[in-house]
């Protein structure tokens, strides 16, 4: 696909990022690409920046550590043109570290609406470089929230899911990097983006009513709790997440529970 123009945005980076896509640049000589390096404000203002320096119908957002298969916009671009009702369209993935190729990871909401198996935390639209957003859609939803960092992404998909439609390709067409160093491994910075996140959506009526948003929370806060213990081993915070997801939903805690079976 070609007919695109690709935005590199420096988020504050201290590396030779700058020298690099200069000289690539100059070599290529290829008016299509345009370099922007400004001071670090994170992940959701900088997406929102560079979308703000582009002029297309689509928009495909690729992080540092991804990579994009030749195909991959040229498809999404395909699938988007042909279902007007959706505002995204996202593909599977081969996730892959430094040992090589780690496991494919399936497109697993299938093109309809996404809003469910969002808020009920049962799948997700695997990584934001995996999706190609349409530029109205984006627009109408106010791109990303740049109050939040790790969950930026869900928060941006469910809202975005509560008006659209999503597109999937079972192909996978982008290759999603794992390493130790990924932000959504910071547990604490999850739980606070996410004690923002849920009463903000709970306001924009995404939760379509009280029931729902305590089952969505009940299995938020049994997703914390695990969190905590792997990843930190905050015996405390793992116990009062617990606690919440019971308090929260019983029916749904006692699932969640015997789904660890």
């Amino acid at each position: 696909y070609s007919n695109l123009e690709l935005i590199v945005v420096n988020d504050g980076s201290k590396d030779d990022t700058d020298a690099v896509v200069r000289s690539y640049a100059k070599s290529r000589n290829d008016a299509r690409l345009t370099y922007y390096s400004k001071l670090n404000t994170g992940v959701s203002d900088t997406r929102n920046y560079g979308f703000s320096k582009s002029r297309g119908e689509f928009v495909a957002f690729l992080d540092a550590d991804d990579l994009f298969f030749p195909k991959n916009i040229a498809e999404k671009v395909k699938a988007l043109q042909a279902v007007p009702t959706a505002g995204m369209a996202y593909s599977a993935s081969i996730w892959f570290g430094e040992q090589g190729v780690i496991r494919t990871q399936e497109a697993s909401i299938p093109t309809g609406n996404a809003l469910e198996p969002l808020i009920d935390f049962t799948a997700g639209l695997n990584s934001p470089s995996s999706n190609l957003v349409r530029r109205s859609c984006f627009e109408a939803v106010g791109g990303f929230d740049v109050r939040l960092s790790t969950s930026t992404d869900w928060e941006f998909w469910v809202r975005l899911s509560g008006s659209w439609d999503v597109v999937a390709l079972s192909e996978p067409l982008i290759k999603y990097r794992v390493h130790a160093a990924q932000m959504h491994l910071n547990i604490a910075l999850m739980e606070r983006d996410m004690n923002y996140a849920m009463p903000k959506l709970r306001k924009l009526g995404l939760f379509r009513g009280p029931a729902k948003f305590r089952k969505s929370l009940a299995k938020h806060a049994f997703i914390m709790s695990g969190s905590f213990y792997r990843h930190s081993r905050r015996i405390d915070k793992s116990l009062a997440y617990l606690s919440l997801s019971l308090v929260c939903d019983p029916a749904q805690a006692m699932l969640n529970v015997r789904s660890l079976g």
